[in-house]
């Protein structure tokens, strides 16, 4: 189903997107959720924050666990689901969960390497509710993008699975790693330039220092880094990051960071505010998701407005509360690492 016809998807978004324009934040209006399901990989990208190649775990999340999370999202106002790994294309459950979550509810998106996406794959997407397939894209240079990912041939089968996905029927879209060592290299430019020939929509992602690139504070955006990333979104079409708001808005620049806006659940079960922050807000198998989003936001550095990512462009933030021994697959708890005070 076509965004534009699906009217709970865009009633829930118009929601969403009216509450930033009078607060002028994200605040505390819930967005969506990211989903690991599994983290079982076939890739050993050298930059992966889940640490996908030493720890591929399938988790205990249930099917009933995602029903009940599906309704209880759904119930938030919460449109748009993520769906991610390791590789979503290797866990056997991915269509029912696909399913579960359903189209006629959720905007549903896939980050995906793109290895496994044949012809046949992207149609059974289709027909299962995916509505948009985002593919990891490092360069355009064949080389140096089968260089990160660790697998030969990398690079070829993402430009395939981006034709596959949009020849479904689905939005093909490129997910680029950015940060302080390549926003300069040109491959931003070049690939935004791949996008906009092609039809792609084009997804910054902001380099962290988490996963397999710990403590690697010069990987992150400065402010210089974010005010160019502004002026090449004055130029590209298509050309977003999740800080933007999700419709076009001419009253909010910055809709602000995702954190607990947008939480990420792993495969136990375990509520992390984002991708990149690695403390525990809750479990979605012994609590309601309106009662873990509402404990995250109550503290001020989730509840207020923060403009810039934490994790891609506040190492000050990082460095004082995210270098503990955490991992996306072993949280700490919250209370453990942030006091109610924290700004």
């Amino acid at each position: 189903m076509e965004l534009k016809d699906n009217k709970r998807v865009l009633q829930k978004m118009r929601a969403f997107d009216k509450y930033i324009s009078k607060n002028g934040n994200v605040g505390t209006a819930p967005r969506g959720i990211l989903l690991n399901y599994s983290n079982a990989c076939n890739f050993k990208c050298q930059q992966c924050f889940t640490q996908s190649p030493s720890r591929p775990v399938c988790g205990t999340l249930t099917l009933d666990d995602i029903r009940k999370l599906a309704d209880e999202a759904d119930e938030l106002g919460m449109y748009e689901v993520l769906i991610e790994g390791g590789e979503p294309l290797v866990c056997k459950d991915l269509y029912d969960i696909i399913r579960i979550f359903g189209a006629d509810r959720f905007y549903i998106e896939m980050t995906s390497n793109g290895y496994l996406l044949t012809k046949a794959v992207a149609q059974r997407l289709k027909a299962a509710g995916m509505s948009r397939v985002s593919i990891s894209l490092d360069s355009t240079k064949a080389e140096i993008h089968d260089r990160y990912r660790g697998v030969k041939g990398a690079y070829e089968h993402a430009i395939q699975a981006l034709e596959n996905a949009k020849n479904a029927g689905m939005q093909a879209s490129v997910n680029f790693l950015v940060g302080h060592y390549n926003i300069h290299s040109g491959e931003i430019e070049e690939i935004a330039e791949f996008c906009q020939k092609n039809d792609y929509h084009f997804s910054i992602v902001p380099a962290t220092p988490t996963g397999n690139w710990k403590a690697k504070f010069d990987v992150m955006l400065t402010p210089e880094d974010t005010a160019y990333l502004e002026k090449l979104r004055t130029i590209y079409k298509h050309f977003w990051r999740d800080i933007w708001p999700p419709l076009p808005n001419k009253k909010v620049k910055v809709s602000g960071c995702i954190a607990v806006n947008r939480p990420y659940i792993n495969p136990y079960g375990d509520v992390l505010p984002c991708s990149y922050l690695h403390m525990k807000l809750g479990n979605i198998k012994e609590k309601p998701l309106k009662e873990i989003m509402e404990y995250g936001f109550s503290y001020p550095c989730f509840g207020n407005p923060h403009e810039c990512c934490y994790a891609g462009e506040d190492p000050e933030f990082m460095e004082k509360y995210c270098m503990n021994d955490m991992s996306i697959l072993d949280p700490i708890d919250i209370e453990k690492v942030l006091e109610k005070n924290d700004k």
